[in-house]
C-alpha cells in the first residue's frame, strides 16, 4: 500500500473524498420538500377566507401552487408573482367603470365605488404577500 508524504494511504484519501461527497449528497437529500398539500393545509389553517379579499388572495395562491408547484413558487421572486394582480386590476377597471357609471348617476359615488374596488385588489395583494411569506416560514421550519 502506497502512502503519501502525510502518511495517509491512497485508500484513506479516496475514502475521505467519498465521505465528503456522500455528506454533500446527504445534506441535499435532507432538505425537506414541501408538498402542495402541506402548503394548502397550512394556508387553510391560518386564513379562513371569511372576507372576500382573503378568499380571493387564497384563490390566487392556490392557482399559483397548482400551476407552478409550491417549491417553484417559493423560488420565484414575489414581484414577478404579483404581476397577475396588475392584470386583475385592469379587469376590475375595465369591467367596473361601465357598470358603476350605469349603476350610479352620481359621479362622485361612482368614483368612490371604483376606488373601493381598486382598494380591494390592493388588500388582496397584501394578503397574498402575507401568505407567500408564511409559506417561506413553514419551509424554514420544515428544514430547521
Amino acid at each position: 500500500m502506497r502512502t503519501h508524504a502525510t502518511g495517509l494511504s491512497m485508500s484513506h484519501l479516496r475514502s475521505a473524498s467519498q465521505t465528503s461527497e456522500l455528506l454533500k449528497v446527504t445534506s441535499q437529500l435532507s432538505t425537506i420538500q414541501m408538498t402542495n398539500e402541506q402548503a394548502v393545509n397550512h394556508i387553510n389553517s391560518i386564513y379562513s377566507g371569511e372576507s372576500n379579499t382573503e378568499a380571493v388572495a387564497k384563490l390566487f395562491m392556490f392557482e399559483d401552487i397548482i400551476e407552478l408547484d409550491v417549491e417553484q413558487l417559493l423560488d420565484a421572486p414575489l414581484s414577478g408573482l404579483l404581476t397577475s394582480f396588475i392584470d386583475h386590476m385592469d379587469e376590475v377597471i375595465n369591467m367596473a367603470v361601465p357598470a358603476i357609471s350605469i349603476e350610479f348617476e352620481d359621479k362622485e359615488e361612482a368614483m368612490k365605488q371604483l376606488a373601493w374596488r381598486i382598494r380591494d385588489v390592493l388588500v388582496i395583494m397584501q394578503t397574498y404577500t402575507d401568505i407567500y411569506q408564511s409559506l417561506h416560514e413553514l419551509k424554514s421550519q420544515l428544514n430547521g
